[in-house]
């Protein structure tokens, strides 16, 4: 629990939270126990309130749920995650842009102003919000792909049986 504060909802990088959550899920062995670990974190990440203004952690958080999300929380909390998806990440962060026109046109310029184009001096340069929402998107992708990781496992499961009786 104590670590799960430290190294989840406080996390001072997003690769601390990405690797938190992985070493979680490959830790506890007994599914039952891992998904109480997993549903206590999201309780704990829904009660800070999710939005930009509320926590400075946020970026963390969405990392956090991502994971959640891949590594069996999509077959786990599919309501509580596609809730969080539906209203906080696709209505509440993507769709609004709460930039000022300065911050805006400031990036253009530095975009035009540079030599090369580089990726990673970019992303370093962005607003608070704007690596949010690549966190967000990031976030709905694994959700997907947990989707689609459980739909061939059932899949899989469903023909081992049809191969089973005949």
């Amino acid at each position: 629990n104590r670590l799960t504060d430290k190294y989840i909802l406080n996390a001072s990088t997003t690769r601390q939270a990405k690797y938190a959550v992985r070493c979680l899920n490959n830790i506890i062995h007994e599914d039952n126990k891992r998904m109480q670990v997993f549903a206590d974190i999201i309780d704990k990440i829904k009660d800070q309130k999710m939005s930009l203004e509320s926590t400075t952690n946020m970026r963390f958080h969405l990392v956090a749920l991502g994971q959640i999300a891949i590594n069996g929380g999509h077959a786990y909390f599919p309501k509580i995650i596609r809730s969080i998806i539906q209203k906080f990440i696709v209505q509440g962060l993507l769709l609004k842009d709460s930039r000022t026109e300065l911050e805006i046109e400031t990036l253009q310029e530095q975009e035009l102003s540079r030599d090369s184009f580089d990726h990673r001096s970019l992303y370093e340069h962005l607003s608070v919000e704007v690596k949010t929402k690549i966190e967000g998107i990031k976030l709905l992708v694994r959700w997907i792909q947990g989707l689609k990781m459980n739909t061939l496992f059932l899949n899989e499961e469903k023909f081992i049986e049809a191969n089973c009786k005949f």
